[in-house]
């Protein structure tokens, strides 16, 4: 009875039947599809992966796992197989499991010799060839080459299926299937390696089973704890006796599998399995109801193993009157409640093994006998017994230990098991503390694991009822029944030992970390996260208590006596419920922690969070602690009582269990702590805070410098140091730096020269981390700090100056030794040492620094340069740090060695990546070296990067580590000269910053770590979220193959495309001559911005490193983020690129480059060839001899445009129900069938059923079979919109020509030219929410516009507008039944497909109210996530009074449950009345402006609840059902209009507006929105405006106004008015507090005749687009405060008011389209903050001034299609600039400036040229351009090639 570890046997019961190895390219679409669906038609269970060719080289772990779990593999040798490393890896593990666990193997010889796969002659020759050229140069893959050969040789001698190209594959398939069904029906169940005591507990099982009458139904429990041996009895059971019936079947993993929605598959699984029939199951319930009715006819044996829920039985066994006569069931528990429920008929309870069965049991595992070594007698010993008789703790740490034969193996192991649990014992029993239902009962069994263990049943009860009242009636604990305590015979409780081990790992984990259990990492005590204190004290305290007395006091104190104390100002800080990260960063930093105890200290989580870590940092790195009880007993704080034991009972209600019990324990523990103070009594507090102070002072004294757990870096650089000390004579002042890169030492040295020597002077003081306390403005502080330590004194600093001038006063008195460590500016010196006068006789400044500039500055005597580790240093402190040892263990010797290079002598690295390994096996140790190789160690910082001063530093630096490395200085130098404009002397700052060196030979060198991280930093700027890709797709190409031809033409297609697909394309040539080798860091974050990558993969792609830097970004991208690739083989053989065989051309490129002058480095050129071999798997384009270019291009959009899914409407996340109407649609109509006549299909219903979901789906799937096609949504609402007609007509130009010139400007001219564009051409269009005949007519002429085989669906509510369908093309979509409902309504109530337990009956009441309606459903579950049972009751007792047919009601429940915290009500229906379709940013100041002060929350909350909706161009919207009832919300409010605060466009209205009685009252009006169609005529008055003095929000659309605006309401914020009737707006208009004018499609002439009588401080929006009378801008002047204005479309505007230089807040200009304005003002670029600046068609706007450069905050720039022809050069020094459009080019800022900037020089003719051996070239904007390094490193090249002649 034992379990195999992870690495052999995750779970003793398979899994799957069959695993199928095979290669995808070889057999996938083949033999395999066959072979795989036979396996399905014969219920063998076969797990197939989908996706080898598209996921790399390297197999997942769901692989890996899912061979381990299959009884038999099947492998298909086929000619490919061995060219994929991955088959060759699934290979090796096949044959591992075939030696460990029995697994079966039957190979398939798919048409090769089965000879030529066991010697690896043939193709698996040439393959094996292949991988010793390529991994010639490292040993450990060249192993592995002999283990894949190895497992070819063993699989071919297995007998297996020969399949030739003359044999039938039906016929050999069928062979394969009847073989498998004779191997899976003959053998038995894999048991375990080792069975000891297994055949004793069988036989009880058995004989239980045999007490029965053989026709009667038997149900019974095997239950116990996790990890006894549970599941390794049923199995042994299961092979025993399985013969005996008629059907069987072993169920594993439910618990697993229902977890992870596998339901029904667990229900056809087992109804498969029985009956030996393909059935497949709909639902939970249609699963029940067949398996009742199929199993009830045979005699059958089932065993359901890991059961852990009532409703798995249900679904699984139902009751015995499922099963026929003599039928048994077998369940494997935890949970004894689950078999009491179900009436079993025995309960066998697997108990643990006895001393001798656990001892055997070891030893078979550890020394692979039964007997033990007399050498580890005593430590077996010790291991069986902290065991327990558990079979899953002997087996595992047993293995674990196997092989290990050394003492101190065993022994590092088993201490570290007494710190920590093993991972895979922690995760197996803590599931069923995981089981607990609810934060209560788990806090009952950590109570009993901490307090209770031998206590008596009685006494635990009483104690637990006093604490959480009664758990139980009849003195049973719920704790027995789920197998985590037990009674003894005395009836005390226990629990086991690694029970209870568990709950302490519980307990005593902070509640930020996770609780999954790491990987077996034994941290040693002594370990520290910071070798350098930041702090000397810590102060802990209860403010509310001590901080205005005592805790001030002490402060000074401590101040006085120069000690560094943090203390936290700031009391509110305290207030929340989470500790701050800075808090805890600050508690690491300190040397001493002092904790106040006082009265309500136990009241603040702050504290006890605190306090907790605190402790920690006991344990872990040593920091002393002193604890002071202010007027506490401390007896009271061991034994939490008084005030610290109520304030726990508070915890215990509003905490979480886990946390509280880790605060009580550091309590306890603190308070046991020696050396405390007690300030109780008559004792003076001065008396006492002298105390404190003095011991704290005695403490850091006696301490000294916390130097490193293993100072291996100290001795001999020590010795050095202070030789260079002792070289002055005795009086002089010495300044000394120490000096180096990040990471090597510094700190450390500094700390051991400090230590050594600072007894000789009068006042030492080590002040660390300088650089972060100036960047944090300490300095004042570190003043402080530096003074009243070395003067003894409590002095207080009031500036720098001032500080400055007293350390020159009080040090030059003193002999003193004083470290400044980590310094980085020069400031932090002039401030803290001056020169060399202020320092006494003798004194001694020790300076480390990571700038040797700083140190030339202030002329230090003596630079110390510390340099890394040598190899024998490097490993010593490596082995201490993984091994908590000197000596090396030899089985790591070969894996530890490569550590120590990759870390490259730093000893940050060494001691970093060994802690990280600590504790690890082997093969962890191979993961986290390979991780490390992939991207580097996130705690070796780039701290020097951050350091450099701007952005062209960094970028020098990012080039030289990406492609400068090994080139000569004076190479680098002129490139970097010619690209950036930097003195010659441009990289010595690099080297001084100890980023960069200079060998012997004068060429570039950098520490490969320093490589690595700028390395990625690069892939990290080519990266970013989804959400924020700006590009569709980049495409990556090779200039000089394909630019003018090819990608020029695949690049118009693409933009021109029908979806609309933006593309960055790298215009810049990229011929190595011209291009050189750098890649802009612009262009690989557009790599990283964009969805897709189409890379052209030509001649000559891989001999230009600028192309395959891009495809290393590329695929960095593909493989962090899911990018798509698609790569294009324009002429090469996809075998060429992945191969880089030598003979072809492809070949030769990528020689050519790696073997140049400039040698490429070997990690570089691997990661290369990884990539090449990668994406020439992906499935793209072959391009080899193309007869039509034309049509491959075309293939080439379709299927980028599928991949983007830029041709698919989105469909909701969970379409629960949707597949199967949408199987019914196309069924029922002929939908897809050939048909010459045009077909209009109606799908009608109620609102929110899905009629537009189901017309998405149809569409997405059958879109692609037609010439174009089209999906216009909501055309009822779009209709009624201003130019809603026109723009739907557009849309659907658009959409089916793909981009157009041809524009519409009315409903009728767009009807001819929809007439004239549609016909003949076989589209489909959806036409959703028809409400009106006009809508089809003037949209697609009722379908007679189509041409032939063209569908039109049409959605709507209106049956009389399905006249023109067929009688059998009108379909309406049902409700969701009562599964589908429980389903959506889970997914949104619970975040999956099925309620939660506890839920499972209030949600079927819940669904039962929505009465199928998706909508409703949806609404519903979201507004009901995440509450408890208490708030659902309550609203489903609302439900139970509201009629099923009232969808308005149902739909209510989610407005009534919204806040009034932020007005959440109110701002929801404002947006019903007034915002839909607006743009959320121009909402959220309009409402602030109206007092919801949390409008953006707001929208948050609305947005998350599903009752608005945002898309991706930001505009809010919302289905039209919650619309409506949020108008039917304010008729309730208020019935009558008069009473109402919002009015809205209805005939009743209008009616009463235009009584415009003189006696209404519409007082209560606070907005009023008339948005109405052009054919009703309709005036307002200023009668009207009169009578709502209380107007705050005005919204008009097509209506006309006489009379005066006087009355119009002074308190209106926002004015909307398209079509405005005035030519000017009179002064009434403008009210103080409006925030947004809004005037579009206006008749306005001017703005205003006269200026407005005040300035208008608060107008933020200002919009007069499409005011074609238009035609001056207004002065600017008195809208001071305006952010966004918007002229677009004013035709007749001839200039813009020089005021608009005034604007300071400025976000946002478009004059777009304004055709007559014909120069801008020059103040117009003084706007600073101005963010988008929009002139699009403006014409006559020839040029840009070089003003523009004073626009610092400019993002976004578009000029296109103006007169400008040439732009100002300031434009390259417009550092936030984005995007820009301008003259043709369009793009990323840093891409297109470079093109369009006027470069010209004087044109040197041929002959010239050949004279003076050089060569010049005119550039002009539009022609060929070379820019930056990439340009300059060529010319370098070529130039110091020249003769060197005179010029």
């Amino acid at each position: 009875m034992s379990y195999q570890s992870p690495e052999r046997i995750p779970d003793p019961s398979w899994k799957y039947d069959v695993f199928l190895s095979f290669r995808g390219s070889d057999t996938r679409y083949g033999f395999i599809s066959h072979l795989y669906q036979a396996f399905n038609r014969a219920c063998i269970d076969a797990f197939i992966d989908d996706w080898q060719l598209l996921s790399g080289n390297q197999n997942t772990d769901t692989v890996i796992q899912a061979i381990e779990a299959s009884r038999v593999s099947v492998v298909v040798f086929s000619a490919n197989y061995a060219s994929s490393i991955w088959c060759l890896d699934e290979l090796t593990k096949i044959m591992e499991c075939q030696r460990t666990k029995g697994q079966t193997v039957i190979p398939v010889f798919y048409d090769v010799d089965p000879t030529d796969v066991r010697h690896q002659r043939g193709a698996f020759k040439e393959a094996f060839q292949r991988y010793e050229e390529r991994f010639s140069h490292d040993s450990h893959l060249s192993e592995k080459i002999h283990t894949w050969r190895a497992a070819l040789t063993e699989a071919a001698s297995i007998r297996g299926v020969y399949l030739s190209r003359k044999r039938n594959e039906a016929d050999a398939i069928r062979e394969i299937v009847e073989h498998l069904n004779t191997l899976l029906e003959s053998e038995n169940l894999f048991i375990t390696e080792h069975p000891v005591g297994v055949q004793s507990r069988i036989k009880d099982v058995i004989q239980q089973l045999n007490d029965h009458k053989p026709d009667d139904v038997v149900l019974m429990g095997i239950w116990g704890m996790g990890g006894v041996g549970k599941t390794t009895i049923a199995t042994a059971v299961y092979n025993q006796i399985r013969h005996d019936f008629d059907s069987r079947k072993f169920l594993p993993n439910i618990r697993e599998m229902w977890e992870n929605n596998q339901q029904v598959f667990l229900q056809e699984q087992l109804l498969n399995g029985i009956c030996k029939a393909e059935i497949h199951i709909q639902n939970i319930k249609s699963g029940v109801a067949q398996l009742k009715k199929r199993l009830r006819l045979k005699r059958i044996f089932i065993v359901l193993d890991d059961v852990d829920n009532v409703n798995q039985l249900e679904a699984l066994c139902g009751g015995r009157e499922w099963f026929g006569p003599g039928s048994i069931i077998i369940i494997t528990t935890r949970d004894r409640r689950l078999l009491r429920k179900i009436g079993v008929d025995h309960v066998y309870q697997v108990k643990e093994m006895d001393y001798n069965e656990s001892l055997e049991l070891f030893c078979w595992n550890a020394f692979n006998q039964a007997t033990l070594l007399e050498k580890f007698a005593k430590l077996t010993e010790d291991v069986v017994a902290y065991c327990g008789g558990l079979p899953l703790a002997l087996a595992t740490i047993g293995r674990e230990l196997s092989g290990k034969m050394k003492i101190d193996e065993w022994e590092n192991v088993l201490g570290g098991l007494k710190r920590r649990s093993h991972p895979d014992v922690h995760k197996v029993l803590k599931i069923s503390y995981d089981g607990l239902n609810d934060d209560t009962q788990k806090e009952i069994f950590l109570d009993i694991a901490s307090f209770y263990i031998g206590k008596e049943r009685g006494e635990v009860l009483e104690e637990l009822y006093n604490s959480f009242g009664l758990i139980s009636e009849d003195g049973n604990i719920f704790l027995e029944e789920q197998s985590l305590i037990t009674f003894d015979e005395e009836d005390r409780i226990q629990i086991h030992p690694l029970m209870r081990q568990m709950a302490t790992e519980i307990m005593v984990r902070h509640p930020s970390k996770t609780d999954e259990p790491q990987s077996m990492s034994y941290q040693s005590e002594e370990r520290t996260p910071d070798p350098s204190w930041k702090y000397d004290v810590f102060l802990s305290f209860q403010g509310l208590d001590t901080r205005d007395k005592f805790i001030k006091h002490l402060h000074q104190a401590l101040k006085m006596a120069g000690i560094h104390a943090f203390i936290e100002e700031d009391e509110k800080l305290r207030i929340g419920d989470e500790i701050s990260y800075t808090m805890f960063q600050a508690i690491e930093a300190s040397r001493v922690s002092i904790i106040v105890f006082s009265p309500n200290y136990a009241a603040s989580k702050w504290c006890l969070d605190e306090l907790t870590k605190i402790m920690e940092c006991v344990r872990t790195i040593g920091q002393a602690v002193i604890p002071v009880f202010y007027n506490v007993d401390p007896a009271g704080i061991r034994h939490p009582r008084g005030s610290y034991g109520e304030a726990f009972q508070l915890h215990l209600k509003r905490s979480s269990h886990e946390r509280v019990h880790a605060w009580r324990a550091a309590l306890i523990e603190s308070a046991k702590l020696h050396g405390g103070f007690d300030t109780r009594g008559d004792r003076n507090e001065a008396e006492i805070t002298g105390n404190i102070v003095e011991h704290v002072t005695e403490l850091l004294v006696s301490k000294g410098m916390f130097i490193t757990s293993h100072p291996v870096v100290g001795q001999s650089r020590k010795e050095h140091v202070i030789r260079l000390l002792h070289s002055r004579t005795p009086s002089d002042v010495m300044l000394m730096g120490i000096w180096g890169m990040a990471g090597v030492g510094k700190t450390t040295l500094a700390k051991v020269v400090y230590d050594e020597i600072r007894q000789s002077f009068d006042r030492p003081m080590f002040l660390p981390n300088i650089r972060e306390m100036w960047e944090n403005n300490q300095q004042v502080f570190l003043q402080e700090q530096l003074l009243n330590f070395i003067c003894n004194a409590g002095i207080q600093i009031q500036n720098i100056a001032s500080g400055v001038a007293k350390l020159k006063e009080k040090l030059c008195q003193e002999k003193v030794l004083i470290v400044l460590d980590d310094v980085s500016n020069i400031d932090q010196l002039n401030a803290l040492c001056g020169s060399r006068e202020w320092f006494g006789p003798g004194s001694v400044i020790i300076i480390t620094t990571r700038d040797r500039r700083l140190l030339r500055e202030i002329r230090v005597d003596r630079v110390y340069q510390v340099t890394e580790l040598d190899s024998e240093e490097s490993l010593e402190l490596f082995r201490r740090n993984a091994f908590s040892q000197a000596t090396p263990l030899e089985e790591f010797d070969r894996v530890e060695r490569e550590v120590v290079a990759y870390c490259g002598g730093l000893p940050l690295a060494l001691v970093t990546i060994g802690r990280e390994l600590f504790g690890k096996l082997i093969n962890e140790w191979e993961n986290v070296l390979g991780g490390l190789k992939t991207r580097p160690h996130a705690d070796v910082n780039k701290v020097s990067y951050d350091g450099l001063n701007d952005d062209i530093d960094k970028e020098i630096f990012l080039d030289i580590a990406s492609f400068c490395i090994g080139m000569k200085r004076e190479e680098v130098l002129q490139t970097l000269e010619h690209a950036f404009g930097i003195p010659v002397a441009g990289i010595s700052f690099l080297e001084e910053q100890s980023l960069i060196t200079i060998d012997h030979l004068d060429k570039v060198r950098i520490h490969h770590l320093l490589r690595d991280m700028g390395r990625e930093i690069v892939r990290e700027l080519s990266q970013t979220q989804a959400q924020e890709r700006k590009y569709d797709v980049f495409v990556s190409f090779r200039g000089g193959d394909t630019r003018l031809g090819f990608t020029s033409h695949l690049h118009e297609y693409l933009r021109n495309a029908p979806s609309r697909i933006t593309v960055f394309k790298d215009d810049d040539d990229i011929d190595g001559l011209k291009r050189g080798e750098r890649i802009s860091m612009a262009l690989l974050k557009a790599i990283g911005l964009s969805a897709c990558s189409v890379i052209v993969l030509s001649t000559n792609y891989a001999d230009s490193k600028w192309c395959l830097q891009e495809l290393e970004n590329i695929m960095v991208c593909h493989r962090t983020k899911g990018q798509l690739v698609f790569p294009i083989f324009y002429g090469v053989d996809p075998a060429d690129v992945r191969y880089q065989r030598k003979e072809s051309e492809f070949g030769k490129a990528f020689a050519s480059l790696i073997n140049g002058k400039r040698p490429v480095e070997a990690d570089k050129v691997q990661r290369w060839k990884a990539d090449l071999f990668q994406v020439s798997n992906f499935s793209g384009m072959n391009m080899i001899n193309s007869r039509n270019e034309s049509e491959d291009i075309k293939k080439i959009v379709e299927d980028v445009a599928r991949l983007l899914k830029k041709t698919e409407m989105p469909i909701p996340s969970h379409p629960v129900g949707v597949a199967s109407r949408v199987q019914k649609v196309i069924e029922e109509s002929n939908i897809q069938r050939q048909t010459k006549a045009v077909l209009i299909l109606g799908v009608k219903g109620m609102g929110g059923i899905g009629k537009t979901t189901i017309a998405k789906v149809i569409y997405n799937q059958i879109g692609r079979d037609f010439q174009a096609r089209s999906f216009l949504q909501d055309i009822r609402e779009r209709w009624q919109e201003e130019n809603g007609k026109v723009g739907l007509q557009q849309q659907l130009l658009e959409d089916i020509l793909g981009a157009t010139r041809i524009h519409i400007s009315n409903t009728g001219s767009g009807k001819k030219t929809l007439e004239d564009k549609l016909r003949g051409k076989r589209v489909l269009i959806v036409l959703d929410d028809v409400d009106d005949s006009d809508q089809l007519n003037d949209l697609c002429g009722s379908g007679e516009w189509c041409g032939p085989e063209s569908k039109v669906i049409i959605t709507t509510r209106n049956n009389d507008l399905l006249r023109v369908c067929g009688d059998d093309q009108i379909l309406e979509i049902p409700s969701l039944d009562a599964d589908e409902s429980l389903e959506l309504f889970s997914w949104h109530a619970f975040k999956q497909a099925y309620p939660k337990e506890k839920f499972d009956a209030l949600s079927k009441q819940a669904v039962e109210y929505c009465n199928g309606l998706p909508l409703a459903l949806e609404l519903l579950g979201s507004h009901l996530f995440g509450r408890d049972m208490e708030y659902w009751q309550l609203k489903l007792d609302t439900l139970k009074s509201i009629p099923h047919d009232k969808v308005n009601k149902i739909l209510r429940i989610s407005f009534d449950g919204l806040s009034n915290h932020h007005s959440e009500k109110e701002i929801f229906l404002h947006i019903v009345c007034f915002f839909i379709g607006m743009d959320q940013n121009e909402v959220i100041p309009i409402l602030t402006s109206c007092g919801f002060l949390a409008a953006e929350m707001g929208i948050n909350v609305l947005n998350v609840q599903n009752l608005i909706t945002v898309d991706k161009n930001n505009m809010l919207g919302m289905h039209e059902l919650l619309r409506d009832m949020g108008r039917a919300i304010i008729r309730e409010q208020s019935p009558e209009l008069e009473e109402r605060s919002t009015l809205w466009y209805e005939e009743t209205v209008l009616q009463l507006l235009r009584i415009r009685e003189e006696g209404t009252d519409l007082e209560k009006v606070k907005g009023l929105s008339l948005k109405l169609p052009t054919t009703i005529s309709f005036s307002l008055s200023e009668k009207t405006l009169k009578i709502m003095p209380g107007l705050k929000l005005l919204q008009l659309a097509s209506v006309e106004f006489y009379g005066e605006f006087k009355h119009l309401s002074r308190n209106l914020r926002w004015m909307s008015w398209n079509g405005f009737p005035l030519t000017h707006t009179p002064m009434d208009c403008y009210q103080p507090c409006t925030v947004s004018i809004e005037l579009e499609n206006s008749k306005l002439q001017v703005l205003w005749r006269e200026r407005p009588k005040q300035p208008m401080n608060y107008l933020k929006i200002l919009n007069l687009s499409h005011s074609h009378n238009l035609i001056r801008s207004p002065d600017f002047s008195w809208l001071p405060n305006l952010e966004k204005l918007v002229l677009k479309d004013c035709i007749k505007l001839s200039s813009i008011s020089d005021s608009i230089g005034t604007l300071e807040k400025i976000r946002w200009i478009n004059l777009e389209g304004c055709t007559n304005l014909f120069e801008l003002p020059r103040s117009i670029y003084k706007l600073k903050f101005l963010e988008t600046f929009i002139l699009s068609g403006c014409s006559k706007i020839v040029n840009l001034e070089k003003d523009v450069e004073q626009m610092k905050s400019l993002k976004v720039l578009k000029a296109d299609k103006t007169g400008i022809v040439e732009v100002p050069k300031a434009l390259e020094r417009l550092r936030n600039l984005v995007y820009i459009s301008v003259a043709g080019y369009e793009g990323k800022a840093s891409d297109v400036i470079p093109l369009i900037m006027p470069w010209s020089s004087s044109t040197i003719n041929e002959e010239e040229t050949e004279n003076l051996h050089v060569r010049e070239i005119s550039w002009t904007l539009g022609s060929g351009f070379r820019s930056g390094l990439a340009a300059v490193l060529d010319w370098c090249c070529w130039f110091s090639n020249l003769e060197t002649s005179p010029i």
